[in-house]
């Protein structure tokens, strides 16, 4: 019973294709400017607001949001995805 998976996210398959995915995503927030790339750090890694992240970067939160969206359509055009659509990773 120790070799049956105990769900989905125990199958070698799926762990394998979720630790492409994390590569992949990486190597696409590494070719993002540096501008959005420091956004998605403060914001996901850092957990900081908008607001936060705008007093970080000396710039307004509205231009935070703008930095932002532009990372997020440069990631959905990398992976494929059309622009308003989700990219789900695992």
């Amino acid at each position: 019973l120790a070799l049956i998976p105990a769900g989905p996210e125990d199958d070698p398959f799926v762990q394998c294709q979720s630790s492409e995915m994390r590569s992949l995503l990486a190597d696409a927030i590494a070719n993002l400017p540096e501008r959005e790339r420091m956004v998605l750090t403060l914001y996901y890694y850092e957990e900081l607001t908008m607001r936060e992240v705008g007093a970080v970067m000396g710039v307004v939160e509205s231009r935070v949001s703008q930095l932002h969206s532009s990372a997020m359509a440069r990631l959905r055009a990398a992976f494929g995805a059309p622009s308003g659509k989700r990219v789900v990773l695992a």
